[in-house]
């Protein structure tokens, strides 16, 4: 342990980060996780739609970028990153593991997690890792299919 930080002093920061990101902030999100039991595989173990469990609310800090529009032959596709960093003590308090894959919904968007950044630690000591960031892209809804995007009739029924 480092000469002048003791476990009384990281009890102290989780506590503090706890209360500022889940009571002042106070900005919540759902996480989805696949479920892999669920989710049917090819031969190659590739899958056209994944099956998610139910979503976990919990609290964290955006920081969002810019949205761009792309124009396609077929139409427009909008683009936007953001990361999402999240205090570990309240993801082990809620059993929640971050991976690569997940699907983060915040702002009636979907974001797929692309990377998970666990570097930030307390006075340097890799034994106390404090937050866990991760970055994402907005991802269409239709391809999650955890809600339905559109409904209607054939057009005998118009």
């Amino acid at each position: 342990m480092a000469q002048f930080v003791s476990q009384r002093d990281v009890d102290f920061f989780d506590g503090l980060n706890s209360e500022l990101i889940d009571s002042i902030i106070d900005t919540k999100i759902n996480v989805f996780k696949v479920s892999l039991h669920d989710t049917e595989v090819n031969l190659y173990g590739e899958s056209m739609s994944k099956v998610f469990f139910p979503g976990v609310t919990v609290g964290c800090l955006i920081t969002p970028e810019d949205s761009a529009v792309e124009m396609a032959e077929y139409g427009s596709d909008i683009d936007q990153a953001a990361s999402f960093a999240f205090h570990r003590k309240t993801l082990q308090t809620q059993n929640l593991y971050l991976e690569i894959g997940d699907i983060i919904e915040w702002n009636s968007g979907y974001y797929e997690v692309n990377n998970i950044i666990e570097n930030q630690f307390i006075s340097g000591q890799t034994t106390h890792s404090h937050s866990i960031l991760c970055t994402t892209h907005l991802t269409r809804k239709s391809k999650l299919k955890l809600e339905q995007i559109r409904s209607g009739g054939t057009l005998a029924n118009i």
